[in-house]
């Protein structure tokens, strides 16, 4: 008979054993099936090698910390942002959960693929250091002032290992020459390369990454997204929007007032929606000199007649109504 241990290996296998008379013949095909045994040992560890090494090549890599962009320079001379030569025309505009001073100015732009997670939005900006909101900074460099400056913590943020440059990966920070923010799981803030002159002016890079929004707009024109139903420039005058639109800060003129928008569909199905519910909402369409106007009078005893004109619409995603001054007449 069989002794157990010499069975086990071979039972496990479910291999068949000739039961011979001889025990030699006996010895011969347990040896057979052990070699196979060990053989077969030697083959699944070498697959799990293999295996390994190739999960190491398809594997994400490590964190590794990405290329800082050449610092911008800011000359010793300048005393204003517009002095920047990395800021010519650039405009006054918000940055998104942050304090982004009256004085100081930005440009930007989409730098993520319109297919990833998140939306990455690039900016070059200045600021002025030495004061936030009238209020004195905190001494330090200008890393430490640029983000006491925007209120990076006021606001909530706090600080993070990386930063999603590509909208879907995150990507280790430089301790030296950047600071990664987050404020939310889908919420990101790079804030890399700040340099200041002695006039107390500071040029710094800023990324911001967040959810798709529903319409990509322009990131300096349209740095607020939320989507309002309508908006309403003068008391109850409400005018409406189509769905998925964002709304620009205003820019003032001599006439009055022109606010820019940036919605979702065509041209042809902007400007359909603003025929259709204009009316609805208790404007009136009159021709004068060939133009289309949009009045209406406000509620209340002696309330003005307000005027606005919708410019013709050829690109849904910059589009702006001017609302005149009250007391306007075409």
């Amino acid at each position: 008979m069989y002794d157990r241990a010499q069975q086990r290996f071979p039972s496990a296998l479910k291999l068949p054993i000739a039961h011979f008379a001889g025990g030699a013949k006996q010895r011969m095909v347990l040896m057979r099936v052990q070699d196979s045994w060990r053989w077969m040992l030697a083959f699944f560890a070498l697959l799990v090698l293999f295996l390994m090494g190739c999960g190491s090549v398809h594997a994400s890599p490590p964190a590794q910390q990405p290329t800082l962009p050449p610092a911008p320079t800011i000359p010793d001379t300048a005393t204003t942002c517009n002095e920047v030569p990395a800021l010519a025309g650039a405009q006054p505009t918000e940055l998104y959960h942050l304090n982004f001073p009256d004085d100081a100015i930005a440009s930007g732009a989409i730098t993520s693929t319109p297919g990833a997670p998140m939306q990455v939005v690039s900016y070059v900006a200045c600021l002025r250091i030495d004061q936030s909101y009238g209020a004195p900074t905190p001494m330090g460099t200008a890393m430490d002032q640029v983000v006491a400056t925007l209120g990076f913590f006021a606001r909530g943020w706090v600080f993070a290992r990386g930063f999603p440059a590509d909208g879907k990966t995150l990507s280790a920070c430089n301790s030296t020459e950047q600071r990664c923010f987050m404020a939310g799981p889908q919420t990101y803030a790079l804030l890399e390369q700040t340099r200041a002159n002695g006039n107390g002016l500071a040029v710094f890079y800023l990324s911001v990454a967040l959810p798709q929004p529903l319409v990509p707009c322009d990131p300096i024109l349209f740095p607020i997204y939320t989507y309002p139903a309508s908006i309403a420039p003068y008391r109850a005058a409400q005018i409406p929007l189509p769905p998925g639109t964002r709304v620009s800060l205003s820019r003032s003129s001599e006439q009055g007032v022109t606010e820019f928008f940036c919605s979702a569909g065509t041209a042809n199905e902007v400007s359909a929606f603003m025929q259709q519910h204009l009316p609805q909402a208790g404007w009136k369409s009159v021709q004068v000199a060939g133009q289309q106007f949009w009045t209406l009078t406000t509620p209340g005893a002696g309330a003005p007649k307000l005027y606005m004109r919708l410019k013709p619409i050829t690109n849904p995603r910059n589009w702006s109504e001017l609302e005149y001054y009250q007391g306007f007449t075409p």
